[in-house]
């Protein structure tokens, strides 16, 4: 029987360069570090804006919510949008 030790932590905390689990930044649900950009996943009344590893309440303008509950960039011709097709467009850009 072997022991090998895994540097897996809980939701709620990461794995540390010195071998320990510590926790993440509130709000994050699951993280890669102890910084508020550091979240990889949110609790269910947040969401994940990838381009700034943060959970935030709602999307950022340009951007909306998918069915995972990740941010993501609406079409370039999209100010506000439901989805990431032109088609999709809550209002116009420019």
């Amino acid at each position: 029987q072997t022991h090998e030790c895994q540097n897996i932590c809980n939701d709620g905390s990461y794995f540390e360069e010195t071998g320990k689990c510590s926790p993440c930044h509130d709000p994050c649900k699951t993280c890669s570090g102890p910084l508020t950009t550091n979240c990889l996943s949110c609790p269910n009344n947040t969401v994940l804006d990838e381009t700034t590893g943060s959970c935030v309440s709602n999307c950022q303008p340009g951007k909306y919510l998918d069915k995972s509950g990740d941010c993501n960039q609406c079409h370039q011709s999209c100010e506000a949008c439901t989805g990431s097709s032109d088609r999709d467009c809550e209002s116009c850009s420019g």
